[in-house]
């Protein structure tokens, strides 16, 4: 289960794409809302989460939740992610992060992880935006990208995927529409 919290945190990463213009402020506040659809080992899990961003010129920070439904049993998420990025958020920039998660599903306790992140991103309010980036959580590493359209002022939609596999060799496909409203 471990790389469903990797693939779920890659999927929150990418919510700090949804910036506004940042003329007007230091940090741009956003929020948004996604559908997930997580495939293991031959079935389909369907998921919904909320998150939280606030972007400046050389920091991000990520919050956010999601729910599964596996066979019946919500498997909830929890995670938080913290960027520093070399260049400018808005221009297109390699970045690091250090991010946390944690789990519970049915009766079990909760599981938590702390991990890091590589990657490139652009953060631009009125064009097209992207990330690409890597994440690592005690050896199981996830691989993710994601753009995010502008549809109006204030509102975009997000497309995403991550795909990790584990220490059993088993691949965990994650594929992710969102979207945000900034303010």
């Amino acid at each position: 289960m471990k790389n469903i919290f990797i693939l779920t945190f890659l999927l929150f990463t990418p919510v700090t794409l949804f910036a506004e213009d940042n003329s007007s402020s230091d940090i741009d506040y956003y929020a948004g809302g996604s559908v997930s659809q997580l495939n293991f080992d031959g079935e389909s899990y369907t998921g919904y989460g909320v998150g939280f961003s606030a972007v400046s010129e050389k920091f991000t920070f990520d919050a956010g939740y999601a729910v599964f439904d596996f066979d019946g049993h919500d498997l909830d998420v929890t995670g938080a992610e913290v960027t520093y990025s070399f260049g400018s958020n808005f221009e297109g920039s390699f970045y690091v992060g250090l991010d946390y998660t944690s789990t519970k599903y049915k009766w079990y306790d909760s599981e938590s992880d702390t991990g890091f992140s590589i990657g490139y991103h652009k953060i631009t309010p009125n064009e097209l935006s992207w990330d690409v980036g890597i994440s690592d959580d005690d050896g199981d590493a996830a691989f993710g990208v994601g753009i995010r359209i502008p549809v109006e002022e204030n509102f975009g939609i997000g497309l995403n995927f991550s795909t990790s596999k584990d220490e059993d060799d088993d691949r965990f496909n994650m594929a992710n529409i969102g979207f945000d409203y900034s303010f």
